[in-house]
């Protein structure tokens, strides 16, 4: 199978890394999740995952980010396996980011996968504000999860391979073999 390239998206608490370190566990892909991207900026800022960021946030974790997404295009061997995290929202800049992945995907020749985790509201709202998401300095208070809410839209891609999982009822295992079933027909097919 050649190496792929995986997104998964959805709102805080879905299970996105959780379900990226089940994933990496069964294959050695390298999980390069939102936060591995961003915590390096939240850390000197002193975020602490229930206060607002300030200003310019955003701007400074995009510039690591080109760094990361660089260094895959350019300097990752051929053979390694990506599996990526994000909460996209449906605005110009996270459908460009969305592309953006897209085309590191062709450029390194990787199967592309995009999977749109959902839960239900109530397993959101208990997930987000568990302990160990403190560590990962993320989103962990119900009042952040009511801002997402109120203030965005989750970006649903249009895309043709799209899998979309509902992991109110299952646990991490049982998500990463449906992906791994899913990619396997996928890449059967090409």
């Amino acid at each position: 199978m050649p190496a792929p390239l995986l997104y998964l998206l959805g709102w805080p608490g879905v299970g996105k890394l959780t379900v990226a370190k089940e994933l990496a566990r069964r294959t050695g892909w390298r999980v390069v999740d939102n936060h591995f991207i961003a915590d390096p900026i939240f850390y000197v800022i002193g975020a602490d995952g229930s206060t607002p960021l300030p200003e310019g946030t955003r701007q400074l974790v995009g510039q690591v980010g080109d760094a990361i997404y660089e260094a895959m295009t350019r300097l990752a061997p051929a053979h390694l396996g990506f599996v990526l995290t994000k909460v996209l929202m449906d605005a110009p800049e996270d459908r460009d980011n969305f592309s953006r992945v897209e085309r590191i995907a062709q450029q390194r020749g990787a199967v592309f996968l995009p999977v749109l985790l959902t839960c239900d509201e109530a397993g959101l709202r208990s997930r987000v504000t568990s302990p160990g998401r403190a560590e990962r300095l993320k989103p962990r208070t119900e009042a952040i999860l009511d801002r997402y809410f109120a203030q965005y839209t989750q970006l649903v891609p249009e895309h043709p391979h799209l899998l979309t999982i509902d992991t109110t009822a299952l646990e991490p295992p049982q998500t990463a073999e449906m992906i791994l079933s899913h990619l396997a027909s996928m890449t059967a097919a090409q």
